[in-house]
């Protein structure tokens, strides 16, 4: 009996051809069968199969969709998946947008990296792992997100105009980048610095400040707005004009020091001047007016007449009272009394008729009897 793959015409045994066989005690050539792995029709020559295909008893059955097979693959298990797809319950699938597969193989999809995804499904290469909005770097590399102040897109980073920035990381469109504060406009246009007196808080926003109060250009919060010179409130608030006998600046209010005055609206310290009665420097401590002077108010102390005396804290020449036995004319001035008179309470007095007095009486006990008259001390 002939041997497997081999057979036997008459009394002479043949081998089968090349990759074929066949069962014990065959007969004829028609008997040899491919082995599996390689095709062709019973009897005949046998070939490889080749990839993408598997052979079984000479038959070629090409793999299913989206799988394929090496050189003399002999069954459909040896069909996997090809790159792009994997399997799962029996089905091949293609890779989901943001995986690749580079090899042919029954494993999973890769993940691209953080911040990474492909733009279709059945991605094949890591290369066609892009950044996506709001990321940048190299294709197939790692990704970066964008930072506050940039927008990023197709894996570029990009630069805001001038004087405006995005707001938040991670921005992907050129018209997220807006005016930062300090500045206003459309970024598409312009970033214009804030002008004075009002505040820019960002983007396209302009506020003007408060009536009686000012800011400096570039400036970003209502609390850059501060009460003009002469007013006072809290920043960014109404201002309400500095009453009397106090100066504001910069929207503080401070009382003007202790016996002085200043007119409402002040600005300044040395708006502060000092009350009749009092002397200093403008914005300074006022001192009582010393005695034997007058003062009107301010810095100047006047000093009362020749022979003339004041209380201290007076406010006038009129306060300048003559000394006893002077008398004062209507500029003030203080003169000796004359002879035959006397003088108390600035007031020259005439002695009684045929009475006189030495120069500089102050009484009517100073008037005596001229010669050749007689009487009383002071009386006619």
């Amino acid at each position: 009996m002939c041997t497997a793959g081999s057979y036997c015409n008459g009394d002479e045994e043949k081998t089968c051809p090349q990759n074929a066989n066949s069962v014990s005690g065959a007969s004829s050539r028609a008997a040899c069968v491919c082995s599996d792995g390689f095709r062709g029709a019973a009897g005949s020559d046998c070939t490889a199969c080749i990839a993408g295909t598997y052979c079984s008893d000479g038959v070629e059955s090409t793999c299913p969709p989206h799988t394929t097979s090496a050189a003399q693959s002999r069954s459909a298990a040896d069909c996997l998946p090809v790159e792009g797809y994997y399997s799962s319950g029996g089905s091949v699938i293609p890779c989901a947008v943001g995986t690749y597969k580079d090899s042919v193989g029954d494993t999973a999809c890769i993940a691209c990296t953080t911040g990474a995804s492909t733009s279709m499904t059945g991605s094949t290469s890591v290369m066609q792992c892009s950044c996506s909005n709001g990321y940048y770097g190299p294709a197939g590399g790692s990704c970066t997100e964008c930072g506050v102040g940039k927008w990023c897109a197709s894996g570029v980073e990009n630069a805001c105009p001038s004087n405006a920035a995005t707001l938040i990381a991670g921005s992907s469109l050129a018209s997220e980048c807006a005016c930062v504060p300090g500045f206003v406009g459309n970024p598409s246009g312009k970033c214009n610095q804030c002008m004075p007196n009002h505040f820019c808080p960002g983007g396209d926003v302009k506020t003007r400040c408060e009536q009686h109060s000012r800011s400096n250009a570039g400036s970003s919060s209502a609390s850059d707005c501060v009460c003009a010179d002469g007013f006072h409130g809290a920043n960014g608030g109404q201002c309400a004009e500095c009453a009397a006998n106090s100066y504001c600046s910069d929207g503080i209010k401070t009382v003007c020091p202790a016996n002085s005055n200043s007119r409402s609206g002040s600005s300044a310290s040395v708006a502060c001047t000092c009350n009749a009665g009092f002397h200093g420097d403008p914005g300074a401590i006022c001192t009582s007016c010393p005695g034997s002077s007058y003062c009107p108010g301010g810095s100047a102390v006047q000093t009362c007449p020749a022979s003339s005396t004041s209380p201290s804290g007076s406010i006038s020449k009129a306060a300048c009272a003559c000394n006893i036995g002077f008398f004062k004319v209507a500029d003030g001035s203080c003169y000796e009394c004359l002879v035959g008179g006397y003088c108390n309470n600035d007031d020259l007095n005439q002695c009684p008729d045929h009475t006189s007095s030495p120069r500089g009486s102050d009484q009517l006990s100073d008037c005596s009897c001229m010669d050749g008259y007689q009487g009383p001390v002071g009386e006619a």
